[in-house]
């Protein structure tokens, strides 16, 4: 017998750009910018509507949770793979427009302590969650926290994002940009932090 279902899905699945900010659970999503997140909604379908089956679900949406196996970047889900070794180098780092817009990234660590939280809690059968960091930072500062850690000043390079498109350049349409830096993205915490307010 399950008792309890936890399926991991992603903010992704809300759309881009978000409908509101800071976005909530329940706010207004718009289509899927990618496979992944069309795949991850559909799945969300499957699971909240299982037939005759009564399942005991919940879901949780993590945001950007970054790690030693993962780190973003406007170009690249793989972004550590070519950050850190220009970050370690002083070489020039691309960053979006003027460096401002908002992203919601955070620790996967924590992440996955938010969903061991949730784990056995039957308060949470039925519900949804988006698990992020309390705090939103600009693209800009996101890469001098990485490169403080690398013991690195980031030398940018700011390039308009609709400069970028309107190149032509090959990769573009596989690559972050439009997700993370075009549009502000933050999401809302809150129902967590009503759920478990002393979690730290």
């Amino acid at each position: 017998m399950v008792v309890q279902y936890i399926f991991v899905s992603t903010v992704d699945v809300y759309g881009y750009p978000l409908s509101q900010l800071p976005m909530p659970e329940d706010g207004k999503r718009n289509i899927p910018n990618c496979p992944y997140a069309a795949n991850k909604a559909k799945c969300e379908e499957i699971f909240q509507h299982p037939g005759t089956e009564v399942l005991p679900l919940t879901i949780v949406r993590p945001a950007y949770s970054m790690g030693n196996r993962f780190l973003l970047t406007a170009l690249s889900r793989d972004g550590g793979y070519t950050l850190i070794p220009r970050l370690r180098a002083g070489k020039p780092v691309f960053s979006p427009g003027d460096g401002t817009a908002l992203i919601h990234a955070g620790n996967a660590y924590n992440t996955g302590r938010m969903i061991a939280q949730i784990a056995g809690d039957t308060r949470c059968i039925g519900e949804d969650f988006t698990l992020a960091n309390d705090t939103v930072t600009s693209y800009d500062d996101y890469i001098k926290i990485t490169a403080d850690h690398l013991n690195a000043k980031p030398q940018f390079v700011h390039i308009p994002t609709d400069f970028v498109y309107e190149s032509n350049l090959p990769g573009t349409e596989d690559i972050l940009l439009n997700d993370l830096t075009r549009y502000n993205v933050y999401f809302d915490i809150s129902k967590f932090r009503r759920f478990f307010p002393d979690f730290k």
